[in-house]
């Protein structure tokens, strides 16, 4: 008969496979979910360059950005964008990068007067404040593993190595934060407001009971 420590090797060994094998599934599932963020953004905005891509799953890492001090200056700068804005992107809401903490909210809604301003902004505001980003080297590994996804995809994205090395470089020197290239701004006319997941639903349900 088996000794005590022959079957706890064997336990110990099945173990390993199981999560192995879970750690295979999970990354499996994690990956096909990165395809499928990248696909809809193309679907969305066709002429999206790397950085645009990036862009997507950086605000979904980070959110809205730092805590906002001044929340009348941020009003402010709203209430001016609002005023300016000639066209909108036509999607009223778009999850972003894979994990879809955060969610992009087109202002067409307030300019059509089908979400108050105020609702935004408060949104807004406190998708901000109780924003969470990751630490810098973290950001960077997860980024260099959706980059490996895109390059397998061997997608036609233009300027895409030019691209990839200011990414390299912004990121080496501490530095995440990308502005959308100057294409997709002209093709898209993005005007919009990141939210948290949790404030999304709360507006999508102000909308459906006003």
């Amino acid at each position: 008969m088996p000794s005590e420590i022959q079957l706890l090797k064997k336990v110990l060994f099945v173990m390993l496979l199981c999560s192995t094998g879970f750690y295979s599934c999970s990354t499996n599932k994690e990956n096909e979910e990165i395809r499928k963020a990248i696909r809809h953004e193309l679907d969305l905005h066709p002429k999206s360059s790397l950085a645009d891509i990036y862009k997507n799953f950086f605000q979904d890492a980070f959110g809205p950005g730092h805590m906002i001090p001044d929340s009348a200056q941020a009003m402010n700068y709203l209430l001016r964008e609002l005023d300016i804005a000639g066209d909108y992107d036509g999607v009223d809401f778009q999850p972003l990068g894979y994990k879809n903490r955060y969610y992009r909210v087109n202002l067409s809604l307030v300019h059509d007067s089908i979400l108050s301003t105020d609702l935004l902004f408060n949104a807004f505001v406190k998708s901000a404040n109780t924003a969470s980003p990751p630490p810098m080297d973290e950001w960077i590994r997860t980024w260099n593993h959706i980059l490996g996804i895109i390059e397998e995809m061997d997608l036609e994205i233009p300027d895409f190595e030019e691209d990839k090395k200011m990414l390299d470089i912004q990121l080496q020197n501490g530095d995440p934060v990308v502005h959308h290239s100057e294409v997709f701004k002209k093709e898209y006319s993005p005007h919009y407001r990141i939210v948290s997941k949790e404030m999304y639903r709360q507006i999508k349900y102000s909308i459906k009971n006003n």
